[in-house]
């Protein structure tokens, strides 16, 4: 369920702020599952990511006076994540492991930060591009151009670890 099936950003806010229960559950239960896959990227194993979750709705309340209306409320709620995982406050780091999975993670994990956020946002947690964009403050060009350049990255090293497998 999009946002825009239960009206603007501007009306959800409006009711979050009015202590709406039944539109913060919506809201949470619509982008929780992609903040889930973009916090899994960063956190080891076996951490709970509850609390990262619980802690990054908390922060989104908190930051309702930060839309400008520009803004998009999921924007804000995975920017506030990516804010807290490059601030070095989320749980540990993943163990490096082994496999395509652990290798794309890696090849992600060595991406320059905003390279790694665009990979993230658009195929780990799918989030449209205009999302990303807003969330990014990247023009739509420089997304394409991000992305693009993150998953060759993936692709080089998925294609090296076949390589050397075989070898």
């Amino acid at each position: 369920m999009r946002c825009v099936e239960f009206g603007t950003d501007r009306y959800v806010v409006e009711r979050l702020r009015s202590g709406d229960e039944a539109i913060f559950l919506r809201l949470v239960d619509e982008l929780t599952p992609g903040l889930r896959s973009v916090a899994r990227m960063h956190v080891a194993d076996g951490d709970p990511l509850d609390d990262l979750i619980t802690d990054t709705w908390r922060r989104v309340l908190q930051r309702l006076d930060d839309l400008d209306g520009g803004t998009s409320l999921a924007a804000l709620a995975f920017r506030v994540l990516l804010d807290r995982l490059g601030a070095g406050t989320a749980p540990g780091r993943r163990p490096a492991g082994s496999g395509p999975a652990a290798t794309a993670r890696r090849a992600i994990q060595a991406m320059p930060e905003t390279q790694r956020a665009v990979i993230v946002l658009r195929d780990v947690a799918g989030r449209p591009s205009s999302e990303v964009c807003e969330t990014l403050g990247v023009p739509p060009e420089r997304m394409r151009a991000l992305l693009h350049e993150a998953r060759v990255r993936v692709h080089a090293a998925l294609d090296c670890e076949r390589a050397l497998a075989g070898a």
